[in-house]
């Protein structure tokens, strides 16, 4: 294990779990965790994305913009930054924005990434620590969605990272081929002879989707789905297979009320022994997303009340004006994981240690 990743961790860990503490107690908001979307640009067409869509070819801040976002957002709390795109190695500016991060600012900088260009660069993110690779499978079924030639640049920047000390999660988009059985044992297999984990979710259409473009094997039915959640929850337990979701998790998405598909759940909705059962979700109070032209949302689910930074001039205002959302939970497995681990749910605090242990 890579001892600075370690004490990175702890340290800034540690004040993650202080800052939840006191929100739990005052209320008080506090943005520990924020997604940042640095670029709209991508290098890949991937068959389930509609980023292509948004058209900014060019980005809208540049590294001084990100900078003074970055500075913001510390001075509010923030700890852990999560930098996605598009594709955020087409920056040639992200091995700056990293070491600000880490370096000046002392905080956590995480990756994530499609991993075509990420072998090139590493030797350029001495800082980075944490990285998150899209991986859909064996090659068939990764190539399927990302095209072809793909799988090899993937699979050789996730080993590499592995041989530098890098923290690695795979994260997988499910669709109704790479559920299959022998998928699955191939993501088992690959994870645990690299000791690194990966993850999955359902597709959660927004509006940089267009449905009609989204293929018919994006739309896993309903029994599929919920059988094959039970299916890794019992391969977890009796397996131990390499997925960074907790038991926990994975049970109360098994359990989810509604039909997968209404996968938003209201205030209004949930009643008191719902709520006893599963915390609230931590975005908005905990955690946000900013777009890569400066509009603040809860997540990747709510387009619809979007905080432009730019036309109130400071990301702290756009932080008090996101207010308090009316969604209370959803059928998104990260979603869920995280709620039981920043209000504290034991196993899933046991099994994020376990996990940055490794």
């Amino acid at each position: 294990m890579d001892i600075s990743r370690f004490r990175q961790t702890y340290y800034n860990g540690t004040k993650i779990l202080m800052k939840c503490l006191r929100h739990r107690i005052t209320g008080v908001r506090i943005p520990v965790w924020a997604t940042l979307y640095i670029t709209d640009r991508c290098n890949q067409h991937c068959t389930h994305c509609g980023i292509h869509t948004v058209n900014r070819i060019k980005d809208k801040f540049d590294t001084t913009g990100w900078i003074r976002i970055i500075d913001e957002l510390c001075d509010l709390g923030t700890e852990w930054f999560r930098l996605l795109g598009g594709e955020p190695l087409l920056r040639k500016d992200l091995p700056v924005l990293i070491e600000y991060i880490v370096d000046k600012k002392t905080r956590i900088a995480e990756l994530i990434t499609n991993g075509i260009i990420l072998e090139k660069m590493l030797p350029e993110l001495t800082k980075l620590k944490f990285v998150g690779i899209s991986l859909e499978g064996n090659r068939e079924n990764h190539e399927m969605v990302r095209g072809p030639g793909s799988f090899d640049k993937t699979i050789r920047a996730i080993e590499k990272c592995v041989a530098t000390g890098k923290y690695v999660r795979i994260h997988m988009v499910l669709n109704t081929y790479n559920i299959r059985p022998d998928n699955i044992d191939f993501m088992i297999n690959f994870c645990r002879s690299n000791n690194i984990v990966f993850d999955f979710c359902r597709l959660m259409v927004n509006p940089y989707y267009q449905p009609t473009e989204i293929p018919e094997y994006y739309y896993i039915p309903e029994e599929t789905a919920r059988n094959f959640y039970k299916t890794m929850l019992k391969r977890k337990i009796e397996e131990n297979i390499p997925i960074s979701n907790s038991i926990e998790a994975l049970q109360k998405l098994i359990d989810w009320p509604q039909s997968y598909d209404h996968y938003i759940l209201k205030k209004s909705e949930a009643d008191k022994d719902f709520r006893k059962y599963l915390p609230e979700c931590i975005n908005g109070n905990l955690s946000f997303e900013m777009s890569s032209d400066g509009k603040m949302r809860y997540c990747v689910n709510r387009y619809e009340e979007q905080i432009d930074t730019n036309g109130l001039g400071s990301v702290r205002k756009a932080w008090e004006d996101l207010g308090i959302k009316d969604c209370y939970q959803c059928s998104h497995l990260s979603v869920i994981e995280q709620s039981l681990m920043f209000n504290f749910h034991p196993a899933a605090l046991l099994n994020v240690a376990r996990l940055l242990s490794k």
